[in-house]
């Protein structure tokens, strides 16, 4: 339903110039093709009784308006859209591999190279962090316990940077998906309150059900999502 709204218009621009080609043959003086001469086809382009000059001109005038259109306006339009969606979506999965660098740190002296990548899928990132780490402790609890101040500062400059990222989309391009510019609105204000982080009980409570939430797509009213809203939303825009 999405891709049909998104297409709409399109449909209706190609209708009309479709209509439009098929104006300006019947209007036009020109002789008929001998091939298509006692068809079907011929019967088809028949001039009108009056009028054909106006028909043709306005015809030509309308395709001539549509393919200025696409060439000017939509094209460029676009092409700028590709490009701010691939670069938030680089800086969002930039985000969480960094993100997910700096929560390994917290409770592992070391790990494989290739971890916070791949922990970058929703479901694996919640099947890891659920392992147990001790006796009645989680992964993620061990996170919330090794989070220091220069950590809490790191993981609030990637979630700036990609604030930042998501602003500058916004702003760039129109978001035609409303979802998608609703929940990238209320995503940049949420990092926005991550300045006021610090890593007292209640506020690094708070910080890590944002996080786990953003990680794993979990929300109170859907619970864990098939697949990672972030992105979906980013790919609408």
């Amino acid at each position: 339903m999405r891709s049909l709204r998104k297409h709409t218009f399109d449909a209706v621009l190609l209708a009309v110039a479709v209509l439009c080609f098929v104006l300006m043959l019947i209007a036009s003086n020109d002789p008929v093709p001998e091939s298509l001469r006692n068809t079907p086809v011929h019967a088809f382009l028949k001039q009108f009784t009056t009028g054909n000059q106006i028909v043709f001109d306005l015809a030509v005038g309308v395709l001539a308006a549509i393919f200025m259109y696409y060439l000017v306006v939509r094209v460029p339009e676009e092409s700028k859209r590709r490009r701010v969606r691939d670069s938030l979506r680089s800086t969002y999965e930039s985000c969480k591999e960094v993100c997910t660098a700096i929560y390994l740190g917290c409770f592992m002296p070391s790990y494989p190279a290739d971890l916070p990548r791949a922990l970058s899928d929703m479901t694996r990132f919640r099947e890891f962090f659920k392992e147990d780490f001790s006796s009645g402790q989680t992964k993620w609890d061990a996170v919330a316990n090794g989070l220091t101040e220069d950590r809490l500062r790191a993981l609030v400059v990637e979630l700036e940077l990609l604030m930042q990222e998501i602003h500058f989309a916004l702003t760039s391009v129109d978001v035609r998906d409303p979802n998608a510019l609703r929940f990238l609105k209320h995503l940049s204000r949420a990092l926005y309150r991550s300045k006021n982080w610090s890593t007292d009980y209640d506020s690094t409570k708070s910080l890590l059900g944002f996080l786990w939430s953003f990680h794993t797509g979990w929300s109170w009213v859907d619970g864990y999502r098939p697949t990672d809203p972030v992105a979906d939303m980013i790919a609408a825009i």
